[in-house]
């Protein structure tokens, strides 16, 4: 008879620039037993991902080198498949494929009309011209 294989701690990845935010962080998930990896910018959030295949990974709202939604691969997909896309206020546009679908794709639905948080430095933020192209040429903003 073999003894069971012990459990391996959920691990979660802690991505934020505020070092005070991810040790308060720290500090409630290992006493209830999860295994805590830290990272303080988008890059080597994605780099510490890939290699440690992370539960769970909690990352800022806004970080110094990248967004959210290039940290999101579900959302960054349908973003380039023109799911949604942003209008001149940075707010979400929803597709109304997403929108009549009967599937609930990432909660999209719920995000339509809300503003996008802001990177911390201006020059991250998508250019007005990206985004007109987007809309013009990759949002489905019909069924087609």
């Amino acid at each position: 008879m073999t003894s069971p294989q012990p459990r391996r701690a959920p691990v979660v990845l802690v991505v934020s620039d505020q070092e005070w935010s991810a040790r308060s962080l720290e500090s409630i998930l290992m006493p209830n037993g999860y295994a805590v990896l830290r990272a303080f910018t988008g890059a080597h959030g994605l780099e510490r991902a890939r290699l440690h295949a992370p539960d769970v990974v909690i990352v800022a709202q806004s970080l110094p080198d990248t967004d959210g939604l290039a940290l999101c691969r579900a959302h960054h997909w349908a973003f380039d498949e023109g799911l949604f896309t942003l209008n001149t206020n940075y707010e979400v546009v929803v597709s109304p494929v997403v929108q009549r679908a009967k599937i609930r794709k990432f909660e999209m639905r719920e995000l339509d009309g809300k503003p996008i948080h802001p990177p911390q430095r201006e020059i991250i933020l998508p250019h007005p011209h990206a985004l007109e192209w987007h809309r013009e040429n990759v949002y489905r903003s019909t069924e087609t």
